[in-house]
């Protein structure tokens, strides 16, 4: 009796182990990129074994990186069209996938199922989990008819992907002067390493405020009053262009002053008017030495 009862149990675990549970590892993509970087993670398989239909989403930030593509399918039948993409500004896709000749696939332990590609955005110490939803899981095998076998939870992996870097920021000063008050607003750079260049217009509302002079901060590197535009200033714009020939780019000290922009408050009060970093007539673009066209920034208006 006793080696009847043991033959069973072992007869039992040989089941469970060929009708084990799937598993899905998207850990192939954790790590931190630079922005405006492109990645793919591959979405990795375990005990994928006579699967026959297959539906579950994946998650991702949107804020953080951007959907591209998917890529290199590796099951019969499985393409582009097997996903539903109206929802990427979501930040979410569904995979909606059968086996084509009714009998199901199995593929080898750590197999890749396709490709994901994203690319990281602007903000710079962003973060997002890649993941797949494990509450859209759908998964049935031939032999379970339409059972939903459900996934091996515990062997689940994710995508932990970051986003280098701290932004060079450029921010203008907030300021509350009296009607008819002279005064200077201070516009000036944190995390300002090994930048190249920055270009960017300055806009207000000239019903409040009149432009009177521009102080450039001739300590700061290649600053000087040439670097600016001011033609069209008499309408509420002032372009700035400033560029660094040095290969390795320009430097400088927290909160250092770039320059003053000076203004005449108009005979009102109780009135504010934004000093905005726009695109107005210069396109914004900053440049830096380690990552070209495309670092993170951050442009903070004043007032």
């Amino acid at each position: 009796m006793k080696k009847l009862f043991a033959l069973l149990l072992f007869g039992i675990g040989i089941q469970v182990s060929l009708y084990a549970q799937p598993s899905f590892q998207l850990d192939s993509g954790t790590g931190t990129y630079v922005n405006s970087e492109q990645f793919c993670v591959t979405i990795n398989t375990q005990d994928f074994t006579d699967i026959l239909v297959m539906k579950y989403s994946i998650t991702w930030d949107p804020e953080a990186v951007t959907f591209l593509t998917v890529e290199d399918f590796n099951l019969p039948g499985l393409d582009e069209s097997s996903f539903d993409l109206a929802t990427i500004q979501d930040g979410f896709i569904v995979l909606d996938w059968e086996e084509p000749g009714g009998l199901g696939t199995t593929l080898d332990d750590g197999a890749g199922l396709f490709d994901i590609c994203f690319e990281t955005g602007d903000n710079c110490g962003s973060s997002s989990t890649i993941q797949i939803n494990e509450a859209s899981v759908f998964i049935t095998r031939p032999n379970a008819s339409t059972r939903n076998i459900g996934v091996d939870f515990p062997n689940m992996t994710r995508a932990e992907v970051n986003v280098a870097g701290v932004p060079v920021t450029l921010s203008a000063a907030e300021i509350i002067p009296c009607p008819e008050e002279f005064f200077c607003l201070p516009v000036t750079a944190d995390f300002f390493e090994r930048v190249s260049g920055f270009q960017y217009t300055m806009e207000w509302d000239t019903s409040i405020v009149s432009f009177v002079s521009i102080e450039p901060n001739l300590d700061f590197p290649n600053m000087g009053p040439s670097l600016f535009g001011p033609n069209e200033a008499a309408a509420g714009f002032l372009t700035v262009a400033w560029f660094n020939s040095d290969p390795n780019g320009a430097t400088v000290d927290p909160g250092t002053k770039m320059y003053d922009i000076c203004f005449r408050v108009q005979g009102v009060s109780n009135e504010v008017t934004p000093i905005r970093f726009t695109n107005a007539i210069t396109p914004i673009e900053v440049i830096t030495a380690a990552e070209g066209a495309s670092p993170c920034a951050e442009l903070n208006d004043g007032r």
